[in-house]
This record gives C-alpha cells, structure tokens and sequence, in this order.
C-alpha cells in the first residue's frame, strides 16, 4: 500500500537516529562524554556537577575591577546574591550546594526520601525500579486461558467473535515538544527534577537524515499513512471509575481504493471520520496496545505505567522484509488524557505561550531500551546478505552496557562492501550506521538507567496527543486479510 510509505521512512529514521545517537550517551552522569572526549563540549547532558560557577566559565566577570562582579549566589539565604532572577535552590549554582541536594527515593521503605509528595511506587522516580514497583501485573492473578495484559486480565479473542466498543478516538495528532518550551513532554523517570524526553534531543538528528519529523508524521496522518485508534474497551459508569484503553492500526480507507475516503482537514481531524480496525493490530488477545488499569476522573483519563508493546509488521512497507515485524517495548508508559466530560473521546488541547502552537491534550511517554533498538537494526540488517561479509548469521552491530563506563555500539566489521545492494536498508542505511556511529560518539542522547548499573541505556520519549472523536464501520470494523 504505497500511502504507507512515509510511515517506513519515519519508523526507519527514528530506529538509525535513536541508534547513532545513542553511541555517546552520558553514561557516568556527569555531563562528560567519556574516554572518546574530541574537547567539544556541547553542554546537552551536563547535570551541573561541572559548571556550577566554580570553573569560572563566564559567571564571574569581575577580573579586579571595582564593584563589577556579582556577588555568588548564598543557597539557603531567600536573597537572589548573583542577582540573575534565580533565588537559593532555584539557581543552576545551587545545584550542586548542600542546602539543594535531594535524597534519591528509595521505593520500598515507605517513606518520601526526596519530599516531592509521592511515596515509593506512586514516584515516578519508581516506575523503573522493576522489583520494588512492578508494572503492568494483575491482581488477584488471572484465571484459566486469560492473558495478564497492561495491569488487567484479558480473555482469549478471535476477529469473528470480539464485538468492538461503542466508544472510540481517533489520533488526528502526534506531536513531540522540543525539551524546555512550556508545553514540553511528558513525566520524570528518574532523580532529578527534570522532565526525560530523549526523543527530543533526537529530532535534530532524525531530520538530517529523513527531513523535518513533524512535517512528515502530519503528512503521513493525513494521507492515511498512519491511522491510530483508541478504543474505550471498557467505561465507567459513574465518576470516579476505572476504564480500559486499547490502541489499534486503522485505515479510513474503506472502499479500498488506496485513498482516504473522507477529507482529514474537514472531517477526519473534525471528530466525523468513520473508520476500520487493520487485521495486522488483532493478537490473540484483542488489540496489541493495551492499557487495562486505567482510571476517569470526569475530565481527566490516566494509565498506569505498564508495558508499551508495539508490533509493526512491515509486509507491504518495505521491499524484502515481507516476513520481518518491528517489535519494541516501552517500559512504564503511561498516558494521561485531558478529556471533554461532554465528549470524552475528544481531548482538551493547549495552546504554548511560546509559539502559539496548538499542543494535544493527551500525553503519552514511557521509556525505549537501547538493546531493543539497536536489536532491531542488527535482526534488520543480518538480511543484507547482498553484502560480502553478512552471513545472516552473525550479529551486524555489536551493542551493549557491559563492560562499562557507557553504553558502546558498533559495527562488528570496519566496513561492509554493499555495491551489490540496491535496497535502501542494505545499500544506504547500513555504511550510514557504520560510518556515522564514530562521528556522533559524542552526543549524550541516552538519559536513563534501567538497571542502575550507571550507564544510561535507554531513552525517554514523550509526545502529545490530540483525539477527536471516531465513529467505526458497523458492517466490517475490522480490515480482515484474505
């Protein structure tokens, strides 16, 4: 199906970018970039333990002069000393100062060891802590065939016999802030007051090898490349209640003439599109996103963390790869939805004071492991065989957080003769990875910790949201392959 095309160009870049850039993630956390050090200090990943005004990198102008130089900033005094706007703790030089030191949570002992309101696993600064805080199990235990689903027991389903919910949103919007404007995305998975989101840092990097991300995901939400669904599998009745949230793939494509049916300007991202489930979203449990422990407040609809899977079979996307499927898992994803209570299935967007960008109203983050990306690439580009030295046997790339200090990747061979490639994956995108991972060793994109071994081996994401309402095809909800 050629509209979705640019959906392949996306999935792609943002697996080679996440790859290349995570090559020189920070892995010690303190904001250096380890033993490859060219001397070119971005200052993308500094925590303040370097340049907190003791190395005199431009905060003390004084140099002998009468009165010219501010006074440095006293921690604990309520006085603005240095007088940049930034009292006591508030201050990027108190960073570091004993008054502004937070104890790490610690997620069992019931206690707020950072005092920031939420004690051990009701802290997101938990929500990785897998042993102390796990995510997505269910309670009391599921009985017989039933499947333990993101937090909630699931029954065995067929395409023939599952009956699809009334209620339904459809993503008209996907949109990823740039870290710091004021609508930035999503939630703090780790110790520090600062919300993650890798993802962002990325975006530099994706657009220099497909383009503008933005302009390509809202293009490809337009022309149907990339068509998501939520269903409200189940709904309360009365406020406060719990609700089920399950995502599928669709297509507005419904006389299966390769285009749209209905305008996305006018209609689909109007909440009047009618769509139909895509077969290839259907597992033996329903849907393959699922968010079954999930509460409604009347306004406002949120998950709890549990596991993101998302299988993206890529028949039909990518010439050669018929039998290949991306698989990722997204570890403590979570979603909250500032819904209409008129209209729940409608988000109630915002609108940044820094751009005047309408933001959706949905959040959606979690946090993706390294292994799983670069584990992708190499099941990806072990079918390369068109090159001299790939067997499809041994490992392409090399990758991993052992042994430290950071996470380290490369290709296993210094080069791969890939002249008798002509596809994009082995022809193009295989010498980029191996030529480019040397260059980038030194973007600290990696920003978090799953297993607290001090190397940073997964990245944050975040994005928002905008849902409008959706309406499914009655007749044939679901797009069954012959």
């Amino acid at each position: 199906m050629e509209t979705r095309m640019k959906y392949d160009r996306i999935l792609l870049a943002l697996l080679l970018a996440g790859g290349l850039a995570a090559c020189g993630d920070d892995s010690d956390g303190s904001g250096e970039t380890g033993e490859t050090d060219t001397g070119v200090d971005t200052g993308a990943g500094d925590t303040g333990e370097t340049d907190t005004g003791e190395t005199d990198a431009g905060e003390d102008t004084g140099g002998g002069g009468e009165d010219t130089s501010t006074d440095p900033e006293i921690c604990d005094d309520g006085i603005d000393n240095d007088e940049d706007g930034d009292i006591d703790c508030d201050d990027s030089d108190c960073e570091t100062a004993e008054p502004c030191l937070v104890d790490p949570e610690i997620c069992d002992d019931g206690i707020d060891n950072d005092e920031d309101g939420a004690i051990d696993c009701d802290d997101s600064d938990c929500a990785l802590d897998a042993d102390a805080c796990p995510t997505g199990e269910c309670e009391p235990a599921c009985e017989g065939d039933q499947e333990c689903i993101g937090g909630g027991c699931v029954d065995p389903q067929t395409v023939d016999t599952y009956e699809p919910a009334d209620l339904w949103s459809y993503l008209s919007r996907l949109q990823v802030p740039e870290n710091g404007s004021d609508v930035e995305c999503c939630y703090n998975f780790d110790s520090d007051p600062e919300i993650d989101n890798g993802l962002g840092d990325l975006l530099p990097l994706v657009a220099s090898l497909a383009g503008d991300v933005q302009v390509l995901i809202d293009d490809a939400f337009a022309d149907g490349s990339i068509v998501l669904l939520a269903e409200y599998r189940e709904w309360p009745e009365t406020v406060p209640g719990d609700a089920r949230l399950h995502f599928w793939l669709g297509t507005n494509d419904l006389d299966g003439d390769g285009e749209n049916d209905q305008d996305y300007d006018t209609e689909l991202a109007a909440g009047m599109g009618t769509f139909r489930a895509e077969n290839e979203s259907f597992s033996d449990y329903g849907s393959f996103i699922q968010f079954n422990a999930a509460t409604w407040d009347g306004s406002m609809l949120a998950t709890e963390p549990s596991i993101f899977r998302l299988s993206i079979p890529l028949a039909g996307l990518i010439d050669g790869l018929d039998d290949f499927t991306i698989t990722l898992e997204i570890l403590a994803a979570r979603i909250e939805a500032d819904l209409d209570g008129d209209s729940p299935t409608t988000s109630v967007n915002v609108e940044s004071a820094d751009d005047g960008e309408t933001y959706g109203g949905a959040k959606l983050g979690g946090v993706l492991p390294l292994d799983q990306i670069f584990g992708q690439l190499d099941e990806v580009l072990r079918t390369c065989t068109c090159a001299a030295e790939i067997d499809g046997s041994s490992p392409v790339i090399v990758y991993g957080d052992e042994p430290g200090p950071r996470y380290s990747v490369a290709c296993a061979e210094p080069a791969y003769d890939t002249s008798a490639c002509e596809d994009q994956i082995c022809g193009e995108i295989l010498p980029q990875l191996c030529s480019f991972a040397g260059v980038v060793a030194n973007l600290p994109l990696a920003d978090i910790d799953t297993n607290g071994n001090g190397v940073f081996d997964a990245i944050s994401v975040g994005a928002r949201i905008t849902m409008v309402d959706a309406m499914i095809d009655a007749d044939s909800w679901i797009e069954v392959e012959e």
